[in-house]
């Protein structure tokens, strides 16, 4: 009996640490994205920002439908943003169907990753959809982030964006598995130490002694005195034996170093899965 609930344990944990999830729901031929896998992206001031500055169009397709052909036109904002470009829309025969802006802009893919155009790569993920990837522009000391849009019978949705520290890569045509971080590896800073603080005590003059009484020898009177000292209650200084507020000790701080979480995107049965690993 405990064997068989020691493995029933053993199995549920396992199957806890490799649970995977979908990107997005496909219910009836059509896309739902999760909030919960598309962070913001860097607004702009579009009345700023405009006219965009054309940069590249490329064309992408799916392997079946009654119109296979799209077209993702790519532009950067007008002044000085960083990225190759801030803008990335998706058409379809003169049709918009998806427009995503970021002012902190998307990156030129790097050189390893194969694809026949310098912007993203993209995968079946099924017959009639085609999953794009584009990877954003580092800023500052923060990851970038993966975008990931979505095309599929004549529709385009933004159902990925999210830090990316890419680990590894491996894809064709009908398939992607992309390992990742969340974030850059770190050490977090150590607190500043609570100092030691002693609040100083007023001078009371000590009474001259009688010059007609001979000077008291130390007996048990002092020793009372010492009693009474010792009664003194916290909040109460003695004028005998000045007290020292001292701040609460402190131990030393030491950096905790901050580890990245791992994952992996891949494609499956026509959809994109994340798990954690």
């Amino acid at each position: 009996m405990k064997k068989s609930f020691f493995l029933s344990l053993f199995l549920f944990c396992g199957l806890a640490l490799s649970a995977q999830e979908n990107i997005f729901v496909l219910k009836d031929s059509y896309i739902y994205p999760k909030k919960m896998f598309i962070d913001s992206l860097a607004a702009a001031d579009m009345s700023v920002v405009k006219p965009f500055v054309p940069v590249a169009t490329v064309k992408t397709s799916t392997y079946k439908g009654s119109n296979t052909a799209y077209q993702v036109k790519l532009s950067k904002f007008s002044g000085d943003y960083p990225g190759a470009f801030n803008v990335l829309e998706v058409f379809q025969a003169g049709k918009r169907l998806c427009s995503v802006a970021d002012a902190d802009g998307w990156a030129e893919l790097p050189s390893n990753i194969p694809s026949d155009n310098n912007y993203f790569f993209s995968v079946h993920l099924s017959a009639y959809a085609t999953a794009l990837f584009f990877f954003s522009q580092p800023v500052d000391n923060n990851p970038p982030f993966l975008t990931i849009v979505v095309i599929k019978t004549g529709k385009a949705h933004l159902v990925y964006n999210r830090p990316c520290v890419l680990q590894s890569i491996s894809k064709n045509s009908y398939s992607v598995k992309v390992e990742f971080d969340d974030r850059y590896s770190a050490n977090i800073a150590p607190s500043t130490p609570v100092e030691k603080v002693e609040m100083p005590q007023p001078e009371t003059a000590a009474p001259e002694p009688s010059a007609q009484e001979p000077q008291p020898k130390k007996k048990s009177k002092r020793k009372k005195s010492k009693k009474q000292a010792d009664s003194v209650q916290p909040d109460t200084l003695s004028v005998d034996a000045p007290v020292a507020i001292v701040a609460p000790a402190t131990p030393p701080a030491v950096e905790e170093p901050v580890v990245p979480v791992r994952s992996l995107i891949w494609s499956e049965d026509g959809l994109l899965k994340i798990k954690k690993l």
